[in-house]
């Protein structure tokens, strides 16, 4: 169900003070992934390790995270839970410079985990949402300082940085 746009952006770099901000959730986590469904080096690390850490202990440091942001009265938003799916790294899976929201196609087999903020999306009005095309994917965090916008450019032979 579409919503009646009412979240205003203004995201001008990544050092200013933090207002709002899509915290993930560990709830029903799933279970420990096999390693060749990694995405993350930590998590391959720790798989190896025996160190992979469980869904209790998970969630205990995200609510941790949530009461400093509370602490200083930034605006969270949380992912809807979706069953044995990690969304611990919520906030990669979108991203916002200036006043248009992007959608970051980060991985094709995280795309369950964008419907889980559809509640936030459908609150950006639709001249300000950007999907990016197919072949195209961007970490969701980290992309902006200042007027710089970081990209790399990823071929099949080798990784680019522009």
């Amino acid at each position: 169900m579409l919503t009646k746009p009412v979240i205003k952006l203004n995201v001008q770099n990544e050092t200013s003070r933090l207002r709002s901000v899509v915290l993930g959730t560990a709830e029903s986590n799933g279970p420990i992934p096999k390693i060749e469904e990694c995405y993350d080096p930590k998590s391959i690390e720790h798989i190896k390790a025996g160190t992979y850490p469980e869904e209790d202990a998970m969630v205990e440091e995200i609510n941790a995270v949530l009461k400093v942001f509370k602490k200083y009265d930034v605006k969270v938003y949380r992912p809807q839970v979706i069953e044995n799916c990690n969304q611990i790294f919520s906030r990669d899976i979108a991203f916002v410079i200036d006043d248009i929201m992007i959608e970051a196609n980060i991985l094709p087999h995280r795309e369950e985990e964008v419907h889980a903020i559809d509640y936030i999306w459908n609150q950006i009005a639709e001249d300000k949402r950007i999907i990016l095309p197919e072949d195209c994917h961007v970490e969701g965090g980290d992309v902006m300082h200042g007027t710089i916008i970081f990209l790399w450019v990823l071929t099949p032979v080798r990784i680019i940085q522009i």
